[in-house]
């Protein structure tokens, strides 16, 4: 089973609310979106996958994560990702 996550365009949506009906705030002088930087601006990093259900994990460098999965791999409480976002220097 193979897999594709383009994990900047969450965060792009996530962040603008363009298709995030929960983007709620605590003002109405906030405005409809927070600041978003370009994909290039970031560096990502997976600093946790379980490897008893995912391998060929990947991240390109516009943000989109590949991976596959195991055919007979159990998922459990251990079966998720951590991904972090780092502003380049």
């Amino acid at each position: 089973i193979y897999g594709t996550v383009d994990l900047y365009n969450k965060y792009h949506s996530q962040f603008t609310g363009v298709t995030n009906t929960n983007f709620i705030t605590n003002t109405a002088n906030a405005g409809n979106a927070l600041p978003v930087l370009p994909a290039t601006e970031f560096n990502y990093y997976i600093t946790y996958y379980d490897s008893s259900v995912f391998y060929n994990v990947s991240i390109s460098d516009s943000g989109v994560l590949t991976y596959d999965v195991y055919p007979t791999s159990a998922v459990t409480e251990a079966t998720f990702m951590n991904i972090v976002f780092e502003v380049k220097p």
